[in-house]
């Protein structure tokens, strides 16, 4: 029974036919891993940008019995990191190393 069920080829794959695969799977996953480290970058950049964007400015008033001590203090936090329209975040762009220039 068992050398019966070794010499069935019936639903047999070629080699050529398992190689064509191997390659196609292989291509594919060489851009997929490509495309989910450009995402996961462009995530963490719009992390950055977001954390940049948290307003820390706070005021307040002194006073004891109703008087105020310090009229109003108002400290303004500032932001450092703007983003222009239609760029992408924290203006991370991945670009293609040129061809015999210390590239891979």
């Amino acid at each position: 029974m068992l050398d019966q069920l070794w010499n069935d080829d019936q639903g047999g794959v070629s080699a050529g036919s398992f190689l064509f695969l191997v390659v196609i799977i292989a291509i594919g996953s060489v851009v997929g891993l490509q495309i989910i480290r450009d995402h996961i970058v462009q995530e963490y950049a719009d992390v950055a940008v977001a954390l940049e964007e948290l307003n820390q400015s706070y005021a307040y008033i002194i006073s004891i019995n109703n008087v105020p001590i310090v009229s109003v203090v108002h400290i303004e936090d500032g932001s450092s990191l703007n983003d222009p329209p239609n760029a992408p975040a924290a203006c991370i762009e991945f670009v293609e190393p040129i061809p015999g220039e210390g590239g891979f």
